[in-house]
């Protein structure tokens, strides 16, 4: 091809010289500010995602071009974290690394823990965070926001910086994600609930699971005992069991729900006292389904106290990570397929990624359930 090429006498070539692109780098920065302050209105932290360059440029009407460099600003300053093929997240506290020196696992204080399930949460925390030390705290629900709020005032005065993983306490969700504080939830969490990690079994199948179960069983009413801050479409539990009465053809007042705090002292009345109302009724309910082995077991206490027989009289059945202690066995139960090793070495994982200032492609780890039916009674 360039042996064909013949030059006029007299003709110069000039080399080549690429024409200076014009920018008006001021709209950049007026973008880059716009989309720090939107981050920060909008109450995102680490690991949430973010607009893309396309999306950005079609939410404030600038060009694409304008739209990446905006971002790229943001991203050079840590504001947010961009991963080829997979999206744009918002970054780490303070656009920095953030070193964790102590991680406290915070759940309630009624909870049924046992001492091989804390060793196996330092054994996996650990893994992930060499030199860290780990505090578990079990807190009274009345004082959960009061305590949370103050053990990060602590720390940030004394210069110590956290990592919280949180076992289903929706009360502190939305004061954890205020405060910047890297933070992963094992367990309950609501459609609307602030915090951007999480790892819950699948409530939705459970309750649709429970519920079936109850219907085969011959059970037409049916209480359901749920968070104070639970409602049908917030909650995948509720919404399961309404989806569960549907498939067994009961109608819709099959159902009696009840909302209760975290209080478990609380609870344990007030369910009596509703049972105990519940037994004046022609249609009397003849089972339950709530959250975890210590909700389960002050119902059937409750129970007890009236005279009913579990589970002929009145059958007690919930949702929730594997259960502990003797009477396990006793309940039906919806209990997720994964290994308490396998759980909390996901939630370590997830910790240290948003400590690290990366993001997740899934932020809400659902685990798949199964229903394991009670044990029969020798």
């Amino acid at each position: 091809m360039w042996a064909n090429i013949r030059l006029q006498p007299g003709l110069r070539l000039e080399p080549y010289k690429q024409m200076p692109t014009i920018f008006d780098t001021s709209r950049v920065q007026k973008l880059a500010k716009t989309l720090e302050e939107d981050i920060r209105s909008r109450g995102l932290t680490t690991g949430d995602r973010y607009f893309t360059a396309s999306e950005a440029a079609e939410a404030y009407d600038v060009s694409i071009s304008t739209a990446h460099r905006a971002l790229k600003i943001l991203a050079d300053s840590h504001m947010l974290m961009r991963r080829r093929n997979h999206g744009t997240f918002v970054g780490s506290p303070e656009g920095k690394r953030y070193i964790v020196d102590t991680i406290h696992y915070i759940e309630p204080a009624a909870t049924d823990s046992r001492a091989d399930d804390y060793s196996c949460w330092v054994k996996a925390l650990r893994e992930h965070f060499p030199n860290v030390s780990v505090q578990f705290n079990c807190v009274p629900a009345e004082n959960a926001v009061e305590y949370t709020s103050e053990l990060i005032r602590t720390a940030k005065l004394t210069g110590n910086l956290l990592g919280i993983v949180v076992n289903s306490y929706p009360d502190v969700y939305p004061l954890l994600s205020k405060s910047g504080v890297p933070t992963v939830v094992s367990g309950s969490l609501r459609h609307d609930d602030p915090l951007p990690a999480s790892l819950d079994i699948d409530n939705h199948e459970s309750g649709r699971l429970l519920t079936r179960y109850l219907a085969e069983r011959g059970h037409r009413r049916i209480f359901v005992f749920a968070h104070d801050n639970d409602r049908p479409g917030t909650h995948d539990l509720l919404d399961g069991v309404a989806e569960g009465i549907t498939e067994a053809g009961l109608p819709a007042n099959a159902l009696m729900v009840r909302f209760f705090s975290n209080n478990f002292d609380a609870f344990g009345a007030a369910v009596k006292a509703e049972l105990e109302c519940g037994l004046q009724s022609e249609s009397r309910p003849t089972a339950a389904i709530t959250y975890g082995i210590n909700r389960a077991r002050l119902v059937t206490q409750a129970a007890t106290e009236l005279g009913l027989s579990k589970p002929r009289d009145f059958e007690v059945v919930f949702c929730g990570e594997p259960a502990s202690g003797d009477d396990a066995g006793m309940y039906t139960r919806a209990v997720g397929k994964m290994s308490d090793s396998q759980r909390v070495s996901t939630v370590a994982e997830m910790l240290k990624q948003l400590s690290d200032g990366r993001g997740f492609e899934r932020k809400r780890v659902v685990i798949p359930v199964e229903l394991l039916e009670a044990e029969p009674r020798k």
